[in-house]
């Protein structure tokens, strides 16, 4: 975070991927495009967890250029409501050297209100999951059956409207982990009300939320459990 004053900032996050795409040697087979996908949506829902809006994204492989460019076809589908073409940069690729395993790493610029980028959870507010977690090879095959991004954008409003604290994807680490930062950052401790949960996770296929009680009445539609609350 670049904090520009005038409670103004850019930020900056980097994502990367290695052994997961078409090449002899991944150690996850999957089609380009999708890994493209998968990498780019988890770099925009970090960004609209915290209402940063995208500006422009990096990119390099550790494998050949061809095989890159039909990674950045996934990644241009997801981002393509928020950034044009030409403010995704690629800056490298390996085509001196033959590669057997693919790599992409990505970096997301984006601008966001200091305000936006502080924590908004109070205690009192319930923890809510929202989506259903999924890690390795599942994501790969359900890759259609995520939150869409539709939701996501409403839940970026609903945060900067007041209406729900903080928006925590859930990542590799799991579900618990996400519960842990929302109440870390936010000074309070969190509280199960319900554990029935997977605690699993892979980049950005759920998120845990703090709201109000009444917080799937106002997400009618949407795979939303109750499962603890901030104290």
């Amino acid at each position: 975070i670049l904090d520009l004053g005038n409670n103004t900032a850019i930020t900056i996050s980097s994502f990367s991927y290695g052994s997961v795409g078409e090449k002899r040697y991944d150690s996850i087979k999957a089609e380009y495009e999708i890994v493209g996908k998968i990498i780019a949506r988890q770099a925009l829902i970090e960004m609209l967890s915290k209402n940063i809006s995208p500006l422009s994204l990096i990119v390099s492989f550790t494998c050949d250029l061809k095989s890159g460019m039909s990674m950045i076809g996934g990644v241009s589908e997801v981002f393509s409501r928020w950034i044009g073409g030409d403010r995704i940069f690629v800056t490298s690729s390996e085509d001196n050297l033959p590669t057997v395993q693919s790599g992409i790493l990505l970096s997301a610029i984006g601008i966001a209100t200091s305000e936006d980028l502080e924590s908004k959870s109070r205690s009192g507010e319930y923890i809510w999951l929202i989506g259903e977690p999924i890690s390795g090879e599942e994501l790969l095959k359900n890759i259609d059956s995520l939150i869409p991004l539709e939701t996501i954008e409403k839940l970026s409003k609903m945060r900067r409207d007041g209406v729900i604290g903080d928006i925590i994807p859930v990542r590799s680490d799991g579900v618990r982990r996400a519960v842990e930062y929302l109440a870390d950052s936010s000074g309070n401790k969190a509280v199960y009300i319900n554990e029935n949960f997977p605690d699993k996770g892979c980049p950005s296929t759920a998120l845990v939320v703090s709201g109000g009680q009444d917080l799937d009445k106002r997400l009618r539609g949407i795979d939303i459990a109750l499962i603890g609350k901030l104290v």
